[in-house]
């Protein structure tokens, strides 16, 4: 996170980004809030122990996505999953690896994402969006804001459903060793 956050990286990501967000169009389209709801059902399946004001948090995300609608950007190839081990420095080029993720999408949801995992402060955040749109606007700043509140929910429950799923599936294996 200490490494994706000075600011040679952060350019260095950017031109990466564009690479692809500038690439042709493909099939598929990534909602982060269609995700939430399939994560929320999934943790809810499978009993994972949801905080006490979940449905509070999922009411602001549809605040959130509603704040997001009008004046939204025209879908682009995204990633939508940037985290560090997705990301790999060959010395000339940050390479982006493992596109399951991958649809068409909001370029600033890749943005946020981007900046939750590497826990970018305000600055590095305003330096990520000038290296990726040269001169951002305030509308862009807020929205990178609001997609990094949807980005740092679907992580979470992504492990809510994730682990405990992960956690029941060792549980049975350890029982079936036992048995």
């Amino acid at each position: 996170a200490e490494e994706a956050g000075r600011p040679e990286m952060i350019q260095r990501i950017a031109h990466s980004l564009h690479l692809y967000h500038d690439g042709p169009p493909f099939d598929g389209l990534f909602s982060p809030f269609r995700t939430l709801e399939e994560y929320l059902g999934t943790a809810r399946a499978l009993g994972a122990p949801l905080p006490p004001d979940i449905a509070w948090m999922y009411g602001r995300a549809a605040e959130v996505a509603a704040a997001l609608r009008p004046g939204q950007a025209a879908v682009r190839p995204t990633h939508n999953d940037l985290w560090g081990p997705n990301l790999i420095d060959d010395g000339h080029l940050i390479r982006i690896v493992d596109w399951e993720y991958a649809a068409m999408g909001d370029v600033v949801f890749d943005l946020a994402n981007f900046a939750i995992h590497h826990m970018f402060a305000d600055a590095q955040e305003g330096a990520l969006l000038r290296a990726y749109f040269v001169h951002p606007s305030a509308a862009v700043a807020a929205r990178l804001k609001l997609w990094m509140i949807i980005a740092e929910l679907r992580e979470g429950m992504w492990c809510m459903a994730a682990m405990d799923a992960f956690g029941r599936v060792a549980v049975a294996a350890l029982d079936l060793y036992r048995g």
